[in-house]
């Protein structure tokens, strides 16, 4: 279903970046979701490191089978007060460089368009674990749009 889910942040950039798939907690609530619990952490030196995170390559060993909040990162589906929104974690260099530019307005817009076309809220409603509750973050997040 999201096979073809369009990405905004360049493949290049991402591999580059030291940021996400790392966090301080083993426990952290950015770890992603799948439908049996969260991603499991392996610790390395005092960064606990997402499972199936290579640290020399910085590639994921499970890329084109990774959890689905992976493949939308750093785009987030949440549920704010009693609606399902979309936002944007404000934490990724990429999006602090792109955020306010043209390129940037153009895709949220087409985003939009995608979650509309493949029916996102009935997927959702049938993959409830996907809907975050984001609430101690959001001066990292900016919403985009609702669904």
């Amino acid at each position: 279903m999201f096979e073809d889910f369009p990405q905004f942040v360049p493949q290049k950039i991402c591999l580059s970046c030291q940021g996400c798939c790392r966090f301080l907690d083993e426990k952290s609530d950015w770890r992603p979701r799948e439908s049996e619990g969260r991603v499991k952490t392996k610790k390395i030196r005092d960064v606990f490191y997402c499972q199936f995170l290579e640290e020399k390559s910085n590639k994921c060993s499970e890329y084109f089978n990774r959890p689905l909040q992976c493949v939308f990162y750093p785009f987030l589906v949440e549920k704010k007060e009693d609606k399902i929104v979309v936002g944007v974690h404000l934490a990724c260099p990429f999006i602090q460089e792109n955020l306010h530019m043209k390129d940037f307005d153009i895709y949220r817009k087409k985003l939009e368009g995608f979650f509309k076309e493949k029916n996102f809220i009935g997927f959702l409603k049938d993959n409830e674990y996907l809907v975050e509750d984001y609430s101690s973050y959001q001066a990292e997040i900016e919403t985009l749009f609702s669904l």
